[in-house]
């Protein structure tokens, strides 16, 4: 399980990469995986990256998408055409 500074670090590289994105797709690998309607994110441009202790906040128009990196530290991000 990633430490705090390691989302620091992590947290950072994605609020320079993510802001200004459009979500497009969204896999979801294990239903108890994701709680929420996945469709409240597709279309919309992600705003903002912060962090809440160890929980990465993606934030969108309206909504927040919260995550933990468990036990890998790895959050997996696959860009689309530019």
């Amino acid at each position: 399980m990633p430490e705090l500074p390691e989302v620091e670090t992590i947290k950072r590289r994605l609020a320079t990469v993510l802001p200004g994105k459009i979500i497009t797709q969204i896999e979801i690998q294990a239903d108890k995986s994701f709680g929420g309607d996945p469709n409240q994110l597709i279309g919309k441009p992600i705003q903002a990256v912060s962090r809440r202790a160890t929980i990465l906040e993606i934030e969108f128009p309206e909504v927040s998408l919260l995550t933990h990196l468990q036990m890998t530290g790895q959050l997996i991000y696959v860009a689309g055409d530019p």
